[in-house]
């Protein structure tokens, strides 16, 4: 982990496998809004311009749920995020998907990042993990809530979420399909 003034609270978690020889290791930390224009532009490159959280929904996610935007960088540079925010709905719906409640029973993802050229390397899967389990220490969250495109579904239930069906979120022009995580 590294070290962050201010952020003395970052769990240090490891990620699922310890790193090979030579490979570099991956620091987790919470997101400081000091970071929101590069983690916007990681985002505009993971998804179309459509769907993709501008600059300023980053900022606001960060500074409305710090403890909800989890960052992975190896030696200074960016590999990718998860972030949400709490609901107290059950349910993703559009107004879960632009606000937050901080005691809300239901984490709602917006978005799993990695940069293109670490992907298909197990970081998704590593990072989205490592944050579930963050998620577990935020009190009164029961379940975790997000939206999947078809292609993405088996990565999620991998994960551990199990469809729930159809979503009424609309985003671009793809059909969403809502999936949870129940935290026990």
């Amino acid at each position: 982990m590294v070290d962050h003034p201010g952020r003395s609270d970052d769990l240090p978690l490891p990620l699922a496998r310890a790193p090979l020889p030579g490979e570099l290791s991956v620091e987790l930390s919470w997101a400081s809004v000091g970071e929101s224009s590069e983690l916007a532009a990681l985002e505009a490159a993971s998804y179309p311009a459509d769907e993709a959280a501008s600059e300023a929904v980053i900022r606001a996610r960060i500074e409305q749920a710090p403890r909800c935007f989890l960052v992975a960088r190896e030696a200074g540079a960016l590999l990718g995020f998860v972030n949400g925010t709490r609901s107290a709905e059950r349910r993703l719906r559009h107004a879960a998907m632009s606000s937050h409640d901080p005691t809300g029973v239901s984490l709602c993802v917006h978005s799993v990042v990695v940069a293109p050229e670490r992907r298909r390397e197990g970081l998704g899967s590593r990072l989205l993990a490592e944050y579930l389990e963050r998620t577990r220490a935020l009190e009164g969250v029961e379940q975790v809530l997000l939206i999947s495109k078809e292609h993405l579904l088996d990565f999620y239930r991998a994960a551990g979420f199990e469809l729930v069906g159809p979503s009424e979120v609309v985003a671009g022009r793809d059909p969403w399909f809502e999936m949870r995580r129940v935290l026990a």
